[in-house]
């Protein structure tokens, strides 16, 4: 007897025309029905999108909550409820999504006459890939076949498929121009990190304008000066009453700036001393050469 009830299941033999669903009446989403190339194209876009923006709008949930937790207890960042709640749907969504995957797998199988159990090849390692390939390419049967009569293809679903197919030829086509520019002029992408170098050093030497010629660095703006000096020049306010610390330090200060003032007293009046002998001395050989005159003269 055949086994109709599993979709995964290929029957054997013959099937009779009541054991077959109607196509009017087919679910998308249901194992049990067939999808041809345009509408398996069409439903992987919309299943795509859909996933894509309920996770970003998930991923923005939880990074807001993260965020507030993160800000309220810096230790513990993922215990705000928004985070643990998109999380978890999450991950539910993503289990969806495969399953999802898995379904309209299953219909185009079907569509191809073959048992829904191969699906699960999509899940091995570059055998999966070979075999998504095939599945997207491979013609279907026209005419009723082991899972059903033929599911004619929508004209929405043509729409989005033709659609998903654009996108994923623009994707192509950039892809291979980029792989080949990378196979062909290597230099240019080793280049890159020189380049972005080069930039950042020229912005920091010159940050308010290209003063190459002269190779030096523009001069700060003059309000910058003005205030560094009035700090400089402002004096320093201390309360003396808030830590014992700080008054040491001033007595500290204070002692040393007298030991500075009687270095410098000491050294003055030994400058003073040095300049009055040199002048004193300046004075005996001036009149020492004064008298030799003299007693010369009177010679």
């Amino acid at each position: 007897m055949n086994n109709l009830g599993n979709p995964l299941d290929t029957p054997f033999g013959n099937t009779t025309p009541q054991s077959i669903n109607n196509s009017s009446s087919d679910s998308p989403l249901s194992p049990s029905g067939r999808f041809t190339r345009l509408s398996f194209l069409a439903w992987n876009f919309i299943l795509a999108m859909s996933f894509s923006c309920i996770f970003t709008i998930l991923f923005s949930l939880g990074l807001t909550g993260y965020a507030i937790s993160a800000v309220q207890d810096p230790t513990n960042s993922f215990s705000h409820p928004l985070t643990i709640i998109s999380i978890l749907l999450a991950v539910l969504l993503c289990i969806a999504f495969i399953a999802s995957i898995i379904i309209i797998c299953i219909r185009r199988l079907h569509d191809l006459n073959k048992s829904g159990w191969l699906a699960l090849l999509i899940f091995i390692p570059l055998i999966g890939t070979i075999f998504s390939i095939y599945i997207f390419v491979a013609r279907g049967t026209k005419e009723r076949n082991a899972y059903g009569a033929f599911r004619p293809t929508e004209q929405a679903e043509k729409f989005l498929g033709y659609l998903y197919l654009a996108f994923m030829a623009v994707f192509l086509v950039f892809y291979v121009a980029l792989l080949s520019i990378v196979m062909t002029k290597p230099e240019i992408f080793q280049q890159l990190p020189s380049m972005v170098d080069s930039e950042i050093t020229s912005n920091t030497a010159y940050p308010y304008g290209d003063d190459s010629e002269n190779h030096t660095p523009v001069a700060p703006p003059i309000e910058q000066n003005v205030h560094i000096e009035e700090t400089q020049q402002r004096p320093l306010h201390v309360n003396r009453d808030t830590s014992p610390q700080i008054e040491a330090s001033e007595d500290t200060q204070t002692t040393a700036q007298i030991q500075l003032d009687n270095e410098l007293q000491r050294a003055k009046n030994e400058a003073n001393h040095v300049q009055q002998s040199a002048e004193d001395a300046v004075r005996d050989a001036q009149a020492a050469a004064e008298a030799a005159v003299n007693v010369a003269s009177s010679q």
